[in-house]
């Protein structure tokens, strides 16, 4: 994972070529600090930059994989941060994920600092105050993730913020793997795989996140955002069957009623869940072109009773019929 900091224009930090979107290389007769504000600022969210030396070097490359973002960033030591008084846009409702390749990061938030080096990946919440340290030269790969997605996963994930992800764990490094190979990815994927591929990181980085939560001293939230976590991961080995709010109450031990509170918690509950969880695993069989099998196998296989209730249901969320949705998919393929 080792990276090789360039500043020269139609350079990417691995040294491959690749357009840049802002390189300080091409800054003439301005001002560094309020250019390097202005593109961070429009990059990722507003923020407050500190007052940067002449010397100063920086530059941001971009990409896009599904509904994940990712910037490359390889700059001179600053520091950045975000108060409660910028004003997030409509479009960036997202976490930030941060994977240094070189150099050390202190991400702080609510309370914590992580303080991440090589391998090494955060979280910090772009809707909320936080700041960034770069006491050295260094390189890193920013992850812009909608928080919609793990809320689906974890729940509320204030509990999350500034907390050291380490590439030196079992699960952290094969995520830290997997999303250094993401980075190298790029938006001219079929839409559907980076779909898939936006699933897989998402569900790692929550892996990662549980599987260091022993760890972390935070609370009542966060028991109730593990337990959230483990009635999904129940759920997901039951979609063929039958699967209730009793049943996972049972296999977290606690009652129906807590189970469905959770889900409230993100304005779903359990059955919603469900039907939302085999919604997605079918629209994944009609992408496949090796299971090319009926509507209603495909609907069958994943729990569902009724080819009409299935129907009725995919057009709702999808806004059309599933084999309008199958022919959609083999006119991209």
């Amino acid at each position: 994972m080792a990276a090789k900091i360039t500043f020269d224009r139609g350079q990417n930090l691995d040294g491959d070529k690749m357009a840049s979107i802002y390189s300080t290389a091409r800054v003439r007769n301005r001002n560094l600090s309020l250019y390097w504000q202005d593109t961070i600022s429009r990059t990722f969210v507003p923020c407050v930059i500190t007052t940067l030396p002449s010397s100063f070097r920086g530059m941001v490359s971009a990409n896009k994989v599904g509904a994940i973002s990712y910037h490359r960033v390889a700059a001179s030591r600053h520091y950045a941060s975000c108060s409660a008084d910028h004003a997030v846009p409509d479009d960036k409702d997202v976490a930030l994920l941060s994977l240094v390749l070189s150099g050390v990061e202190r991400v702080v938030q609510d309370g914590r600092e992580a303080v991440l080096r090589r391998g090494d990946f955060a979280i910090h919440d772009s809707t909320r105050p936080y700041s960034l340290y770069f006491d050295t030269e260094f390189s890193q790969i920013i992850f812009q993730i909608p928080r919609a997605l793990l809320r689906q996963r974890l729940g509320p994930f204030e509990q999350y913020t500034a907390i050291k992800l380490s590439s030196q764990e079992q699960v952290g490094r094969v995520t830290s793997d997997f999303l250094f190979s993401l980075s190298k990815l790029d938006n001219r994927l079929d839409p559907l795989i980076g779909k898939r591929l936006t699933d897989q990181t998402v569900d790692l980085v929550a892996m990662s996140l549980n599987s260091q939560f022993g760890s972390v001293d935070v609370g009542r939230s966060s028991h109730r955002a593990a337990l959230l976590y483990r009635a999904k991961s129940f759920i997901e080995t039951r979609l063929r069957g039958v699967v209730t709010a009793v049943e996972v109450a049972e296999a977290l031990g606690c009652s129906a009623r807590y189970v469905n509170d959770l889900f409230a918690d993100e304005g779903t509950s359990v059955g919603n869940y469900v039907l939302l969880r085999r919604l997605e695993k079918c629209c994944d069989d009609f992408t496949d072109a090796v299971t090319a099998r009926r509507v209603s196998e495909v609907a069958y296989s994943w729990g569902f009773n009724s080819v009409a209730h299935f129907s009725r249901s995919f057009r709702a969320r999808y806004g059309m019929s599933p084999t309008e949705y199958r022919e959609v998919v083999r006119r991209r393929s």
